[in-house]
């Protein structure tokens, strides 16, 4: 974790910034997005968006109120206090590569599926490492563990291995639950979970403007426990 002392470098004007502003509630008050959940759509209708078929629009006022509830940071709890994380403010964090489903094989010379075993020696190396403050998710894929158990013995890996920040599978409503419930296993149940958030996860929006029924699970898993969320865009060619 760094702290950042000096100011970020302002790349575009206030006017400019305004504009961008603008330009997204036009986009989710006019266009909106699509959530192809009827429990999401629910939630947001009850919250006060408008919801036709499984296209959700968001009045202005209520994307501002929602934004406002946002702390600027939070602590992110690990299971040895001294590699607890403040994510937001003037900290930056840093976490190692996600999601590769393959390793260069440095006896064989060549790229290979990844394996349980690799992704442990990665773990190991992440937790030992002073670059890295968050451990665990896809630090690549173990193709050789079925996908029904991969996010627990990878989240198990991650316990085992390290003592520092974890994230958590946003592979579905089931695996989010269960990332949840091992945590609880950890840091002495899940209610000390949700008092004090012990894992972070991150799930993607697709385009054109839409979340699916996988990474909406995974969400309203996360939220309905107090835990974080990165929320990033999986841009697709083509659309």
């Amino acid at each position: 974790m760094i702290l950042r002392e000096l100011k970020p470098m302002d790349y575009l004007e206030p006017e400019e910034l305004e504009k961008i502003h603008q330009a997204v509630l036009t986009i989710l008050e006019k266009v909106g997005v699509e959530f192809h959940s009827q429990e999401a759509r629910d939630i947001l209708k009850k919250a006060g968006a408008k919801v036709e078929g499984e296209k959700v629009y968001f009045p202005p006022k209520l994307v501002m109120e929602q934004v406002a509830l946002a702390p600027s940071e939070f602590t992110l709890h690990a299971r040895n206090p001294e590699n607890n994380m403040v994510i937001g403010g003037s900290y930056t964090v840093h976490a190692p590569g996600y999601g590769s489903p393959y390793v260069m094989d440095y006896v064989q010379n060549a790229r290979r599926n990844a394996t349980y075993e690799d992704y442990i020696a990665f773990t190991k190396l992440a937790g030992s490492s002073d670059n890295f403050d968050v451990v665990g998710g896809v630090l690549v894929e173990p193709n050789d563990i079925p996908d029904k158990i991969r996010h627990g013995k990878m989240l198990y890996a991650s316990v085992k291995y390290t003592d520092k920040c974890l994230m958590g599978s946003a592979m579905g409503e089931k695996k989010a639950q269960e990332s949840v419930e091992m945590a609880g296993i950890v840091f002495g149940g899940v209610e000390e979970v949700r008092k004090n958030p012990a894992l972070i996860s991150l799930i993607n929006t697709n385009s054109p403007l839409q979340f699916d029924p996988r990474m909406l699970g995974a969400l309203m898993v996360y939220a309905r426990n107090n835990q974080p969320m990165i929320i990033a865009a999986l841009a697709m060619t083509g659309t």
